[in-house]
């Protein structure tokens, strides 16, 4: 009875976190925030308040981009097979961290997220799972003040 009872419980929860898969329409706009913040819980979407173009420019400025030369890339042969599909997320689910997306939103930090959530990942998996928490990236960016916080760190 105490398995059923378990199952039960199981399910139910299931039903309320992971609503049935219906074909999303195509929005756009406010519509399209309405939609994504009906059909789930686990964030909030919301208008981006900074134009797109200084997104783009301030994440993506050319001065990092640096020309590779044909002599850097090597070839390598990979001893084991490669499988045709890999989701982490399957090979790792008890490390919350590995399905979790952060919010950087018009931050330019991407170093500050990218370091944070990979510690998060490497730990949970090295540890088997018995380690299972998510590193701050706020945490790294508190050692850059003012404009540098956000701004490419």
């Amino acid at each position: 009875m105490w398995k059923l009872s378990t199952l039960l419980l199981v399910a139910s929860a299931s039903a309320v976190v992971l609503p049935g898969h219906r074909e999303a329409p195509e929005l756009t706009g406010q519509a399209l925030i309405d939609y994504v913040n009906s059909a789930q819980k686990l964030w909030t979407a919301g208008h981006q308040v900074i134009p797109k173009e200084k997104i783009t420019k301030k994440l993506m400025d050319v001065k990092y981009l640096v020309p590779h030369k044909d002599e850097d890339i090597v070839a390598t042969e990979v001893a084991d097979a490669i499988p045709d599909s890999f989701d982490a997320r399957d090979k790792w689910s008890s490390c919350v961290s590995i399905n979790n997306i952060r919010d950087q939103s018009d931050c330019g930090s991407c170093w500050a997220f990218a370091a944070a959530e990979a510690i998060s990942d490497r730990t949970c998996i090295a540890s088997n799972g018995a380690v299972n928490t998510l590193l701050s990236s706020q945490d790294l960016l508190s050692c850059c003040v003012g404009v540098l916080s956000c701004g490419n760190g």
